[in-house]
């Protein structure tokens, strides 16, 4: 009723202006005349047909208005930043907008009438199903995620939301959509069964209030492979925090013990030591605590290892024979290996040389058996490791080793071979990378192989690995040979320094103070012992001059090594100081500005004590 009012008053409005028009000569005025003369009927034809004029004009203006709307929603829905798109029941694309033809760098006209799932991988066509199931369920709009797939195969991932389209707004469907799947004949068969199944599955929860072949869907499908990058890159880097705040535990803790087992072993070398000095070679006894001395030492460079494991230093290259470092790793892994491993080892009687580092060729070695031994449990057999060291020549004629890139010439080949439960094909590619691991959660943190990719990279080598799954694996590690001859300096039988300066020694292990005091007298030192660094102030500052040097240990309860050495030099700024320390000595700017003048490093021998004292006395 609103609306036919409305459009009588549009017509009444036409027409006044329309008689206004005549009245103003817009139009050439017959007069109105009696009201059944000709000249009445006249005017009337005149009125009506400027009526219809304004009528066409009004028209026309109308349209390109609809026109102008029509083109403004066409380049918004077209190029909204959100690909859209409209599905039938069965999931075939009744309209799409260009974004979405974008996304799957497809022609909009090659999507029409095209089912979906053609652009889901298998296995997120389940998601997609329960959501569109969900959707008719509810009538309430639903939200997944999931991957899509391009013209060209590559996968993105995406974010929908889809409503149901209101009755009045469906599209009408023609019988050609059912047969037009624009799916290449290769794999239509394919993909109508998936189709079939996805629609029977959907199918399958609608109600009969409803006819499931006029259900429409309107999706709306966002690009999220940027956002999921860079939240993917997040986790990375929270994940990357939390192992190096875990790392930075792990060397605060391997510092404390450190310190704590050198120690120890410092009153074992020391009192060994002394033993040595007083019993003559002819005892039997000599012997026996000449191998006392030796295992004390064997275990200080078990400490240097978990030290260097906690130190963030490059490592720094040198010369070294591969052999003892090589034979040494064995002995530690067939210690700790349980019977059901054997550990073979073939190793060259010669010594071999390279450039890098004993105990990192040690942790190399260890790391590759201990992974070797973890294959062989899974097999759930008894196994063997076999460890090899030995010289190789690469030729033109020589067989190809692997395909990386070897510069002809000499290498050393350290190989760690196992009868294990082998390497999966599909991961061999990804052994190497940090954290990667097929364990269970909570078995293992994936640094293993990691560490031994990046050592052997850092000294120059390449690592070939072959594997069969059941048939074991071989990790063969080529690094260059050093073959230049290098001259051998005979060790002469220096006698150890001594003097007879006056040294103030602190430490809080009274065995210490004990052990390294005897062997300061034997040097022929005079030395003043404390065990407690505030006691030990005292006296300096009572005489400073009484003593020519300060000897303190870093790690002490009440004062640290280097905050004792600052107050020292607060008294007496010309006094040296030497920290003995079991973690390491501290970087050369803190060294300075705590005033140390000296390092070394526990377990310490008579012949190491002697040598840093003159050295710093000079």
């Amino acid at each position: 009723m609103g609306q036919n009012s409305s459009s009588k008053e549009q017509l009444r409005i036409i027409r006044s202006k329309a008689e206004d028009a005549i009245k103003n000569g817009d139009y050439i005025k017959i007069e109105q005349g009696t009201e059944h003369s000709p000249d009445a009927s006249l005017h009337e034809l005149q009125v009506f047909q400027v009526e219809l004029e304004m009528q066409i004009e009004e028209l026309k203006r109308s349209q390109q208005e609809l026109m102008a709307v029509k083109k403004s929603y066409a380049e918004l829905y077209d190029f909204a930043p959100a690909g859209y798109i409209t599905l039938n029941h069965n999931g075939l694309i009744l309209n799409a907008n260009l974004t979405f033809a974008d996304m799957l760098s497809m022609e909009r006209d090659s999507l029409i009438n095209r089912y979906i799932f053609a652009h889901i991988p298998f296995e997120y066509s389940d998601i997609f199903t329960l959501h569109m199931r969900q959707l008719f369920n509810t009538s309430s709009k639903q939200v997944c995620e999931l991957q899509m797939q391009k013209k060209d195969g590559t996968l993105f991932e995406v974010h929908v939301e889809s409503t149901i389209v209101p009755e009045e707004s469906r599209i009408p469907e023609k019988s050609q959509f059912s047969e037009k799947s624009g799916i290449p004949e290769a794999s239509k068969t394919r993909e109508a069964s998936r189709n079939r199944e996805a629609s029977r599955s959907i199918e399958e929860s609608r109600s009969t209030e409803e006819s499931a072949s006029t259900v429409q869907y309107r999706c709306i499908i966002i690009d999220i492979s940027a956002q999921k990058a860079i939240e993917r890159e997040k986790e990375q880097l929270q994940a990357e925090l939390h192992r190096t705040k875990k790392m930075e535990t792990v060397r605060n803790l391997t510092g404390g013990i450190a310190h704590d087992f050198n120690n120890i072993l410092f009153i074992v070398v020391g009192n060994a030591e002394l033993a040595l000095d007083d019993i003559p070679e002819s005892n039997p006894m000599h012997a026996c605590i000449q191998e006392i001395k030796k295992a004390a030492f064997r275990a200080a460079n078990i400490v240097k290892q978990l030290l260097k494991f906690s130190q963030k230093n490059p490592p720094k290259l040198k010369r070294i024979a591969v052999n003892p470092p090589a034979r040494e790793a064995v002995r530690s892994i067939q210690a700790i290996l349980p019977d059901t491993v054997e550990v073979v080892a073939n190793i060259a009687t010669d010594d071999i040389f390279i450039l890098a580092e004993e105990l990192h060729i040690q942790q190399v070695i260890i790391n590759l058996c201990t992974n070797a031994y973890e294959a062989i449990e899974r097999k759930r057999e008894r196994g063997v490791v076999t460890v090899s060291v030995d010289t190789v020549s690469l030729s033109e004629d020589s067989e190809p080793v692997s395909s990386s890139i070897l510069v002809l010439g000499n290498y050393v080949k350290i190989t760690v071979m196992d009868t294990g439960s082998g390497i999966k094909p599909d991961i061999i590619d990804r052994i190497f990378e940090p954290y990667f691991t097929t364990k269970d959660f909570g078995s293992g943190a994936g640094i293993g192989l990691s560490v031994v990719h990046g050592i052997v990279k850092s000294f120059g080598g390449t690592v070939v690995v072959k594997s069969e799954p059941g048939q074991g694996s071989r990790f063969t590690l080529f690094f260059p040979e050093l073959t230049e001859k290098v001259p051998v300096k005979m060790q002469k039988n220096e006698k150890i320094p001594e003097g007879t300066e006056r040294i103030l020694f602190v430490d809080d292990d009274i065995a210490i103070v004990t052990v390294l005091g005897m062997m300061l007298k034997r040097l022929g030192y005079t030395v003043e012992s404390c065990l407690n660094p505030l006691e030990a102030l005292v006296i300096f500052q009572k005489a400073p001059d009484k003593f020519d040097l300060v000897i303190t240990d870093m790690s002490m309860p009440i004062l640290d090594g280097l905050k004792f050495s600052e107050k020292i030099k607060e008294i007496r700024p010309d006094i040296p100081v030497i920290i003995a320390t079991g973690h390491g000595p501290a970087d050369k700017k803190t060294s300075e500005r705590f005033g140390v003048d000296g390092y070394v490093m526990k377990p310490l021998t008579l012949s190491d004590i002697a040598t840093v004292i003159r050295d710093v006395l000079k």
